[in-house]
C-alpha cells in the first residue's frame, strides 16, 4: 500500500521533540529540533515571559491551513495541535491534566486507537463543547476506557460531553504532546482558553518517503 512518512515539526525559540515510534508501514521525521531542548530555568523564563515577546516564533492555525493548500498533492493530512492545562477532580483530589487541542485528522495523522468516536470537522467547525480522555486517565475517572463515552467534563468552568477514550497504538511513555493524564478537544474550543495561539507541534503525513525533504523545506 502507499507508503507514508509523518513529519512532527516546531518552530519556537529553542524546541524540543522526540518522535514516537511508528505506525506500521511508514516512519516519523523530526524537522526543527534541538538535541537539549530547554533547561528547566530556560523554560520557566519562557514560562513568565509576555506572550507577544514570543507570538510570532509560533506555528498559527493559519500556517496549517496553508500547508494543505499549497502541498495538497503531496500530503495525506496535515493536522495542528495546540495545549493547555487544567485541573480536574482525579480518585477525589484535584490533579493537573494536559489540555490538548486538535482537529478531525489528529486520529488518522497519529495512528491512534479510539474508543467511542473521535471529533468530526463538525464539531471543529461549530466549536462543541466535546472531549475525549486517554485510556489511563479515564481508568481513573470512569473505571475503564469503556465506560467514559456519555460522561460529562468539566473544563475551563464549562461542561464538555465526553465521546470516547483513546491511546497511541505504540506507547510513547510521554515523550510526545500525549502525556498519561490528556484531554483532547476541538483546537478551535481550546483556543478561547488559551492566551496564545501556539501550534506545537504540527503533524505532516506524506504521501511517499521520497517527498520527506521537499516536504520539510517548503514548511519550513
Amino acid at each position: 500500500h502507499t507508503a507514508q512518512t509523518q513529519l512532527a515539526l516546531r518552530r519556537q525559540l529553542a524546541p524540543q521533540y522526540a518522535a514516537p515510534p511508528p505506525p506500521a508501514g511508514g516512519r516519523y521525521f523530526s524537522g526543527a529540533q534541538i538535541a537539549n531542548g530547554l533547561t528547566s530555568l530556560q523554560q520557566a523564563l519562557l514560562d513568565d515571559a509576555e506572550p507577544e515577546l514570543f507570538d510570532a516564533d509560533f506555528i498559527k492555525q493559519a500556517d496549517v491551513e496553508a500547508v494543505r493548500e499549497r502541498l495538497a498533492g503531496r500530503i495525506i493530512a496535515a493536522t495542528a495541535v495546540t495545549s493547555s492545562q487544567d485541573r480536574v477532580l482525579i480518585l477525589g483530589k484535584e490533579r493537573d491534566v494536559r489540555v490538548n487541542g486538535s482537529d478531525a485528522d489528529y486520529p488518522r495523522v497519529r495512528n491512534l486507537i479510539v474508543k467511542g468516536r473521535f471529533f468530526d470537522s463538525s464539531d471543529v467547525r461549530l466549536r462543541s463543547k466535546v472531549a475525549l480522555v486517554t485510556d489511563k486517565l479515564a481508568v481513573k475517572l470512569y473505571g475503564s476506557p469503556q465506560n467514559a463515552a456519555g460522561q460529562t467534563l468539566k473544563l475551563f468552568g464549562q461542561r464538555f460531553a465526553v465521546i470516547g477514550s483513546f491511546r497511541e497504538r505504540v506507547e510513547s511513555f510521554g515523550q510526545t504532546e500525549v502525556a498519561a493524564d490528556t484531554v483532547l478537544i476541538p483546537i478551535s474550543v481550546l483556543k478561547y482558553f488559551a492566551p496564545v495561539e501556539r501550534v506545537d507541534p504540527m503533524y505532516v503525513q506524506v504521501r511517499s518517503p521520497r517527498d520527506v525533504e521537499a516536504v520539510t523545506l517548503s514548511v519550513r
